[in-house]
């Protein structure tokens, strides 16, 4: 797989068959593997946190999600990898785990959420070993040994889980040992845009790369410094690092 450097951390370039083809294989190969993906927000993160950074170097495939990192690839003047974002991917993903017969375990949002992806999930004609449980636990105590055990003795080949990020990256460094799932994928807010909670934005406004407007439209006050100022700080440093790389400190 080809690695692409963004600021601190890699983005790998690869097609959709091509990623399929490499879960294929980390699952026959039984290896704990993780999954995770690159945004301007997860960028800038691993830009300022070092456990962030080196986490999702260790993973075996990070993911571009969002025209955000493409343009940064562009203005470094490097390979332009492919987008593959979670909300449009995982129905492609589902038809590919239904011929696989690779059973998947649903972890992370508000109570009832993840049922009502698994009835979209079912609704869209999809036939596939499912279970899940929410994100709304403690993460530190018994509750998370609860939850733990839920996962193993469904054993699943595939862990989806969306706790947000940085969140599901710390909650997975400190249990994926524990963890009997060959795979895990980190999602983000996958559950919401799956059971139909948070709708899907327009094509056209994803063709354009807008997608990042249309969510500040709908959550304004969660997204308002994500947004207005990470993306300006996020280019602010790929102009730094380009022309000036040889510059110990940049914003």
């Amino acid at each position: 797989m080809k690695e692409i450097k963004i600021l601190k951390t890699k983005v790998n370039a690869l097609t959709l068959s091509e990623l399929h083809d490499k879960i294929k294989g980390l699952i026959v190969n039984e290896q704990k593997a993780t999954i995770d993906y690159l945004n301007i927000y997860s960028a800038n993160i691993a830009y300022e946190e070092e456990w962030f950074a080196n986490f999702l170097n260790s993973c075996s495939i990070v993911l571009c999600d969002g025209k955000g990192i493409q343009m940064g690839a562009y203005f470094l003047g490097k390979e332009i990898p492919s987008q593959i974002a979670y909300n449009r991917w995982l129905w492609d993903f589902f038809r590919f785990c239904q011929t696989e017969h690779y059973s998947i375990f649903l972890l992370g949002s508000k109570p009832g959420v993840f049922q009502k992806a698994i009835e979209k999930i079912n609704e869209n004609g999809y036939k596939l070993i499912l279970d899940g449980y929410h994100g709304y636990f403690n993460k530190s105590n018994h509750e998370n040994d609860k939850v733990i055990d839920i996962i193993n003795e469904f054993c699943p080949d595939i862990l989806l889980v969306g706790f947000g990020m940085p969140i599901q990256e710390k909650w997975i460094i400190e249990n994926r040992e524990r963890l009997n799932a060959k795979v895990v994928i980190l999602g983000g807010a996958f559950l919401e845009w799956i059971s139909g909670s948070v709708k899907l934005p327009p094509k056209f406004v994803t063709k354009f790369g807008l997608e990042w407007l249309y969510r500040l439209v709908l959550e304004p006050r969660r997204l308002a410094h994500r947004y207005l100022v990470g993306i300006p700080l996020f280019f602010i440093r790929i102009f730094f690092y380009r022309f000036l790389k040889n510059r110990s400190n940049f914003p």
